[in-house]
């Protein structure tokens, strides 16, 4: 073989990530080559890292030392940072930024180049800055160091712009009106892409006395100490971190106004009779820290950026933050500076609301994935963090929607409802614009199963409006199709019910329109009948039904993670949320970047409760909010084609369900793990039988009543002569030979209190129930097939205990669990390569590949055949090198 061949494994990652931009905006990355349980640091992580990067090539790192930060100092006494004095914050900070400027003068002492960036003394005691990579271990080395981390570089959120509709999904004007909490003396710290603070909004009642002053804030900045500065009573602090000046707003060509949007939800306190809205805690104050900037030539930011707000914001006091954002498929680690980071604050009290991700799961958008491959979770980090609450979306009921007004033979139609993906607003497009139809977009080539198609062929567009088809081709590539050929803006409609949040393109310079697949259908058939199509954007807007109520939204990722964590843990609506945008002007987002607000605001109503009637501090203070908003949370049905049994959604999407903030208010017993103590159970591996104790501990004066009953399920299966495939539906396990879930549940003296026995909780006092799994003898409700046939590699055993008043006077609770069923490491890490049996083939993208990007064991002259397959007799390469 020539010298000088190097040959690499290539990963799915490597391969895949053009295979998903070509099949839907939500799925956009898989892991590449997943680490699982316990293979997650250590030897791994550091030959990885010396593989990745050149000795010379510039890293940004953060350089933790080994004393403590100043939140350690504080729990040492058992308080919270905000209850320590001023002055001995003040003598603890200097402390630890005395002992960074030493660690430093050594850096610069050893003729280390290191340009500092940021400085952290709150819930990390550290720096960090761009280093040269070979540089690192030296610094390792210095007095007082800890650790080296290299940072992680977040993507700037590209969510494009009903409020009004989602605070009733969650009870938050109920829980307004009857309890009276709206928010007052709660601070919510939004770590985002920017606020607007003088948004018409954005402002507390005249009754309403903030918690942070503007003195307040003027005491703790200036040339020591934050470097922000106060805005209004309602955003009173607020930071650009990124570019490191105070311009709050979300500016730039590409800006998505994404913090302002999800602002408005957690705390927007506007007129809805006049046009405003109002967020989930109206009355909390929301601090502004901005950590991406508005260069456009830097879309993203780093992870010390996030460490640096963080730690501001625990020094201003905040109750709750915000952070709806994220990368795909994290892992736990300990170790990690910004996961630790974000467990320390929860330590101090803080409710850490993080969004899951907008992944779905592993091959949405390609195919459902193998029952070998269970492991399709693609929660993101930081959220996994154990100690955060992390938040799934939920579909919103109703859509406020721009609509434009259409002429059919010159007949008015009513309007139809719209979303815009590009920059470029329709009402550019004055008068009546001509429509045409030219099916799935397709020029030549574009297309794999249809490569001769060209939809354009006898279709004049130039000067018109092209309406398209979704399917086979990307969004954007429809759009460009139709751009080049002359059309003045392009309408895609969906194939599916629902309306598509579409990925656009900065080369789209024309309006870039999506609907409903009835309106479309609707359309298309007219104009495929020769009647003329006119369309004129008059600044109409509507209200319409979400043909999506009522279900997750299919973006929202799914657990666990890598090491059989229960994640996420709640659901909020996150499925086309009106919010606040700047300038005074709304608009409509769809993420779990939605969701987590909703979240936010609710546990900043539900600390209320917990500082009113508990008094607690620290974790047990925010655990207890955690518990009870897990608790009273709200199972959801699940929407699926097969789900005959009425199953709810896998905990592994919804967590424990849709948030309630009535029911958490009203709730006099919480229900946890005994062993953990949280409202949740992670089982993680299991064999055929298993076993956990939850304790409810009722709070109030008077007994306690429930009914108990549990569930059974695993994931749905269907086996072809191609494969066996998940559909990631819910599937009940019953006893073989009937409908009984394989589920017992005791009271500790060994009474069944399963169905219709009933559990009596006395008053300000704690007892126990005992659940019990047997696998031993069961079947699916699918196939009526034993689990262990469908999934060759296990499978996922999970359900919810649930607890439901026969009174209907306490509101019902519930406890999830997640377990494995079978050994989680047997599973494939990486798809089988196009040399093995295609009936293993995910992606069929795993090969070898030469230095100058010829795939091996195929011939070059067939290489862009669509059914790419490898000869392994083919194959040979040198791996020293040798001719």
């Amino acid at each position: 073989m020539k010298k000088g061949l190097i040959v690499f494994f290539i990963f799915l990652l490597a391969f895949s990530n053009t295979a998903f931009a070509t099949t839907g905006s939500t799925a956009k990355g898989v892991r590449d080559g997943q680490q699982k349980v316990n293979v997650t640091k250590g030897d791994f992580q550091k030959d990885f890292k010396e593989k990745t990067y050149e000795k010379d090539e510039e890293v940004r790192v953060i350089v933790e030392l080994k004393d403590k930060p100043v939140i350690y100092s504080a729990q040492s006494l058992g308080k919270s940072y905000s209850e320590l004095s001023e002055s001995n914050k003040e003598k603890l900070r200097k402390a630890a930024l005395d002992a960074q400027s030493e660690v430093k003068q050594s850096i610069n002492q050893k003729s280390i180049a290191m340009d500092f960036k940021e400085s952290f003394t709150t819930v990390l005691n550290g720096f960090s800055g761009t280093v040269k990579y070979g540089s690192i271990k030296m610094i390792e080395k210095l007095d007082n160091v800890g650790k080296v981390h290299i940072t992680h570089e977040y993507e700037r959120p590209t969510e494009d712009p009903e409020m009004l509709y989602s605070k009733e999904l969650v009870n938050a004007q109920k829980t307004w009106q009857d309890y009276g909490y709206k928010g007052e003396g709660m601070t919510v710290a939004v770590i985002d892409t920017g606020i607007d603070p003088d948004h018409r909004d954005m402002i507390l009642s005249d009754e309403t006395d903030p918690e942070l002053s503007k003195e307040e804030v003027n005491a703790l900045t200036g040339e020591d100490g934050l470097k922000g500065k106060y805005f209004t009573e309602k955003v009173p602090y607020g930071h650009n971190y990124a570019d490191d000046n105070n311009t709050v707003l979300d500016l730039g060509p590409d800006a998505s106004e994404h913090g302002m949007h999800v602002s408005g939800t957690v705390g927007a306190n506007g007129d809805e009779d006049n046009g405003g809205i109002k967020g989930v805690a109206p009355e909390a104050q929301i601090l502004g820290m901005k950590v991406f900037g508005n260069d456009p030539e830097m879309p993203s930011t780093y992870g010390d950026i996030y460490i640096k707000a963080l730690d501001d914001a625990i020094v201003l006091g905040a109750d709750v933050i915000n952070m709806s954002l994220g990368s795909t498929a994290g892992f736990v680690n300990e170790d990690d500076p910004e996961q630790r980071a974000i467990a320390n604050a929860v330590d101090n009290g803080v409710m850490m609301s993080i969004s899951a991700g907008n992944s779905a799961r592993l091959g949405e958008g390609f195919y459902p994935t193998y029952a070998q491959d269970p492991d399709y979770g693609v929660v993101g980090a930081p959220g996994i963090t154990p100690e955060s609450l992390q938040v799934a979306a939920f579909e919103n009921s109703y859509l406020n929607l721009s609509a434009f007004n259409p002429k059919v033979d010159g007949e008015d139609m009513d309007p139809i409802p719209f979303l815009s993906a590009s920059s470029v607003s329709p009402d550019t497009l004055e008068g009546y614009q001509e429509v045409v139809y030219a099916g799935l977009g397709r020029v030549p080539g574009d297309s794999t199963a249809s490569p001769e198609a060209n939809d354009f062929e006898g279709v004049d567009v130039e000067g018109k409006i092209a309406l398209i088809s979704r399917g086979e081709t990307p969004f954007v590539t429809k759009t460009l199709n139709a751009q080049e050929r002359g059309a003045v803006g392009v309408i895609i409609y969906n194939n599916v019910d629902g309306y598509i949040s579409m990925a656009t393109s900065g080369e789209i310079k024309i309006p870039q329109l999506s609907i409903s697949k009835e309106d479309g259908v609707m359309l298309a058939e007219k104009l495929q009948n020769d009647q003329k199509v006119e369309i004129a954007f008059e600044g109409e807007e509507v209200k319409t039904k979400n043909p999506e109520a009522g279900k997750m939204s299919s973006f929202t990722s799914w657990g666990v993670t890598p090491n059989l964590n229960f994640k996420p843990e709640i659901t909020a609506p996150g499925g086309n949320i009106l919010s606040t945008l700047q300038d005074d002007e709304y608009g409509m987002m769809s993420g779990t970047s939605m969701a987590a607000p909703h979240v936010s605001g609710g546990s900043a109503l539900v600390l209320q409760r917990v500082d009113e009637e508990f008094k607690a501090t620290g974790a047990e203070r925010v655990g207890i909010a955690k518990n009870i908003l897990m608790n009273t949370s709200v199972p959801q049905v699940d929407k699926g084609t097969d789900n005959e049994d009425g199953l709810y959604y896998s905990p592994r999407r919804m967590g424990a369900g849709l948030m309630d903030l009535y029911a958490a208010m009203e709730t006099p017993v919480m229900a946890t793990e005994k062993e953990t103590g949280v409202g949740k159970v992670a089982l993680k591996e299991m064999g055929d039988k298993e076993s956990f104790t939850l304790e409810l501990e009722n709070v109030s004066d008077e007994n306690a009543v429930y009914n108990v009953k549990g569930s059974v399920q695993t994931d749905l299966v269907d086996i072809f002569e191609f494969g066996t495939f998940n559909f990631a539906e819910a599937n009940p396990i019953y006893k073989k030979g009937t409908k009984e879930f394989p589920i017992d549940i005791t009271s500790p003296n060994g009474s069944e209190v399963e169905g219709d026995y009933q559990v009596v909780v006395p008053a300000n006092s704690t007892v126990e129930v005992n659940v019990s799994l047997d696998l031993e003898n069961v079947v699916d409700g699918y196939k009526g097939l034993s689990p262990e046939k469908l999934f060759e590699n296990g499978h996922f055993v999970e359900g919810f205990v649930s607890f439901t008043d026969p009174n209907d006077t306490n509101p019902e609770l519930n406890v999830p669990y997640v377990g494995f069923h079978g050994k989680w490491d047997q599973a494939r890490n990486v798809d089988a390569t196009i040399y093995e049996d295609p009936s293993k083939i995910f992606y069929g993208e795993t090969a070898l590949l030469s230095l100058d990007g010829q795939i091996l064991g195929v011939d070059p002259l067939l290489a862009e055949d669509a059914t790419l397959a490898g000869s392994e007799e083919h194959v040979g390469f040198s791996p020293n090198g040798d001719d």
